[in-house]
């Protein structure tokens, strides 16, 4: 009976696990649901910048959530401002028919990409979403009717319980799962998702589970609004629990064992 509630309780995890869910204490319009995909533009983010203002000017919001939306609110604005380019990212151009421009750039602390002759295109305010079509515009100045490509890759750290931590220049549009399994060659087998973590500094930008919901989703790194300098942090279940419990059953044993002899 034990085994078979054993197995029960585990497809009931499972099932659970495996359920589409929303983000957690996400109560979200078309427009606000619009803006969380993957490379977003520019018009999708101040739609979602104008619903949320709208909510926030009204009751559309308890107040138990309002807090989190001004933040949601403000995050969208420095995008719409800053765009998502920052030092330290990285953008590999592939212009056809011309492999001297083709090559990775790594974003300058001025937040520009510098050509080979030392020319600098600025970057700051561009989206991801934007870099192609942007940077076709500026190559237009040194190139005939160029034909560019353009990959983004972000500037990130990954520690915690994974086998191979460390830092690292990961596609912009790579799933976080995904990111996990290439970059850090898969989580350990003691992680828990839901303490898991995304930082920015000392602050939270992705909390547990915000975490394992965008695991089970399959969110990409733009789509979390990752940036340059982030740390993602897995977190590990406790290792001291299994190994106290044996020892307090061999203390325990060998305790008894002595008082049979002292009976004796």
């Amino acid at each position: 009976m034990r085994i078979r509630s054993i197995v029960a309780a585990g497809l009931v995890a499972f099932a659970a696990w495996s359920s589409p869910q929303p983000l957690a204490g996400q109560q979200s319009g078309p427009a606000i649901m619009a803006a969380s995909r993957s490379m977003v533009t520019r018009t999708e983010l101040q739609a979602a910048l104008d619903e949320l203002q709208r909510g926030l000017a009204s009751s559309g919001y308890s107040s138990a959530i309002r807090g989190a939306k001004r933040a949601e609110a403000d995050v969208i604005r420095d995008r719409l401002t800053e765009g998502d380019i920052r030092q330290g990212d990285q953008i590999k151009v592939d212009i056809l028919g011309d492999p001297g421009l083709s090559t990775t750039y790594t974003i300058t602390p001025a937040r520009t990409l510098t050509l080979p002759a030392g020319v600098e295109i600025l970057m700051r305010g561009v989206l991801r979403s934007e870099v192609q079509d942007y940077l076709t515009k500026e190559f237009k100045r040194y190139i005939v009717d160029p034909s560019v490509t353009a990959t983004t890759f972000v500037r990130i750290s990954m520690f915690g319980a994974l086998n191979k931590p460390g830092f690292f220049a990961a596609p912009a549009s790579m799933l976080l799962s995904q990111e996990i399994m290439t970059d850090g060659l898969g989580p350990a087998n003691n992680v828990r998702w839901d303490k898991s973590t995304i930082k920015r500094g000392d602050r939270v930008i992705v909390d547990g589970p915000a975490f394992e919901a965008a695991v089970r989703q399959g969110l990409t790194l733009d789509q979390l609004n990752v940036q340059a300098g982030d740390r993602i942090d897995l977190a590990a279940k406790p290792a001291s629990g299994l190994f106290f419990r044996i020892l307090g059953a061999v203390t325990a044993l060998g305790g008894l064992i002595y008082l049979v002899r002292i009976v004796r």
